[in-house]
């Protein structure tokens, strides 16, 4: 799995983190010497301290520094720093006590689309052609690099997060497996001049045969999350009272909501005033996570969750990249103790020791509700 990294092309992740505090220190901008002053003044009262390590190896100092099964991680995007955790060491990771992924569609469509149409400048005979939201390929900056980031945002089959590094979401699913080498992704060809088999960076080392326990993946795919939804007419309703009463953080939600709402306004034509709908798609494994431990959620139904389901992320198809592939045949599975490819079941999905193990949300404990109570418990009114 290629390293990501943002900013610097020649940077590695762990310099391009680097870079960011020091263009910052050294930038003649206001607002960048701002920043700097921020990040460099003592806060002893404050609620957030930035690091300036990466974010993968934040993550297993935390690991390591608490005991086991005390830490859930709650993934909300591209799932690259968690590989790149796993990948360094394995077992500190598999301390965490649940991996939250909000990402993955299983019979929803995909949700990475189209960038918008080429625009003409007035007077030019050249076309402008649009930044992808998120690049994914690092050629030098012109139009094949346009061209292919521009290609490679566009599948009907996969949700962005899984999409946007379909290698890094296999390879934490594989920790599910009780046999991870099963599920993982395809190894690409060594370079030239260098023998196979040893993973020189960028590609990440398979894990060890043998591990001390499984990983517990908990999924939320769009076929879940986009039943969640927050309209503009209920939180306006929610706020009002607030709103009223001068509630600064009345004010400040509703600032930047409102601004939310009417970009989405803006994207879908046809949906217009109080109908205009967020769907919360990261709010609902948080909300997950604050209530999966209870007898009953706060609106007195329950999470449905499947166990042990094998999904696995397709990483290097020409029209699926990112698919969260299941095996939907009716047939029986093998053994437990029947390993390997047998005629009529390759790549193990039958076998009892292949594929991995997930968990998958199906339903919450108040589908339509949930928008009002994430607001009262924003608000402090619930």
């Amino acid at each position: 799995m290629g390293r990501m990294g943002w900013g610097h092309p020649h940077l590695s992740p762990a310099d391009t983190w680097k870079h960011l505090f020091d263009s910052a220190s050294t930038s003649n901008d206001p607002e960048q010497s701002q920043i700097a002053s921020e990040l460099n003044r003592p806060e002893t009262d404050s609620l957030f301290t930035p690091s300036r390590s990466s974010g993968h190896t934040e993550i297993l100092r935390l690991l390591r520094e608490h005991d086991p099964d005390t830490i859930s991680i709650v993934a909300i995007g591209p799932l690259t720093n968690l590989a790149l955790a796993a990948a360094e060491d394995p077992e500190t990771f598999l301390r965490a006590r649940e991996i939250v992924v909000m990402g993955g569609n299983i019979d929803h469509p995909g949700n990475v689309r189209h960038q918008p149409p080429l625009k003409f400048q007035p007077n030019s005979n050249t076309a402008a052609i649009a930044e992808p939201a998120f690049r994914l390929t690092k050629q030098p900056p012109g139009p094949i690099r346009d061209m292919l980031n521009k290609r490679n945002q566009m599948t009907p089959v996969a949700e962005f997060n899984t999409f946007a590094d379909s290698v890094a979401a296999a390879r934490l699913y594989a920790l599910t497996s009780p046999n991870p080498a099963t599920t993982m992704p395809p190894v690409p060809p060594a370079p030239p001049g260098q023998p196979e088999g040893q993973n020189p960076p960028p590609h990440l080392a398979p894990y060890p045969e043998k591990l001390s326990r499984q990983l517990k993946v908990t999924l939320f795919p769009l076929d879940i999350t986009e039943r969640h939804i927050l309209t503009r007419g209920e939180f306006r309703a929610a706020i009002h009272s607030d709103l009223g009463a001068g509630s600064p953080m009345a004010e400040w939600v509703g600032a930047f909501m409102e601004a939310t709402f009417q970009k989405v306004e803006s994207l879908h034509p046809g949906v217009t005033g109080d109908g205009v709908s967020l769907q919360l798609h990261d709010p609902m494994c948080v909300w997950y996570c604050m209530t999966a431990d209870e007898p009953k959620a706060s609106q007195g139904g329950k999470w449905e969750v499947l166990e042990g389901e094998d999904i696995r992320v397709e990483t290097s198809g020409q029209w699926t990249r990112g698919m969260c592939v299941v095996d939907r045949r009716s047939r029986t599975k093998r053994a437990d103790d029947d390993k390997g490819e047998v005629p009529g079941d390759t790549d193990g999905w039958l076998a009892g020791g292949h594929g991995n193990r997930l968990q998958r949300c199906v339903g919450s404990p108040d589908e339509k509700g949930f928008g009002g109570w994430m607001l009262g418990r924003v608000l402090g009114s619930t």
